[in-house]
């Protein structure tokens, strides 16, 4: 099992591939090989957290370009978009954003063992 017993708040999502998501916001991410190049830099290794520099991960994410791969298939909960009425107009409410890391695992039939649980 590969599922973090706390999810972990990541910065890197630069060099990762879709592989699979769209559910409930959660993400599979393959790195990319540009990724697994930076990620044998000791400045990239002493800035990103280790479940940064792994080959797949789940995240998940309310920020709509991390869906960007699926093809507008993504079932994304409502967040910058979102419109309150009031009197005086409407008033844009704008969450948090936010991108954690959930799992992580070094080969792709682990992580979606891992993917089978969580999108349930």
């Amino acid at each position: 099992m590969t599922i973090l017993s706390r999810p972990v708040a990541t910065n890197s999502h630069v060099a990762w591939d879709l592989i699979a998501g769209g559910t409930n916001n959660f993400l599979v991410q393959r790195r990319t090989i540009d990724g697994i190049e930076k990620n044998k830099s000791a400045l990239h290794r002493a800035t990103h957290k280790s479940t940064d520099l792994t080959q797949f991960r789940i995240i998940y994410s309310n920020i709509e370009v991390d869906f960007a791969g699926l093809g507008g298939t993504a079932t994304i909960t409502p967040r910058a978009s979102s419109v309150a009425s009031g009197r005086g107009g409407s008033v844009a409410a704008k969450e948090k954003e936010t991108r954690v890391t959930v799992a992580v695992a070094e080969h792709q039939i682990e992580i979606m063992r891992d993917w089978d649980e969580i999108k349930e």
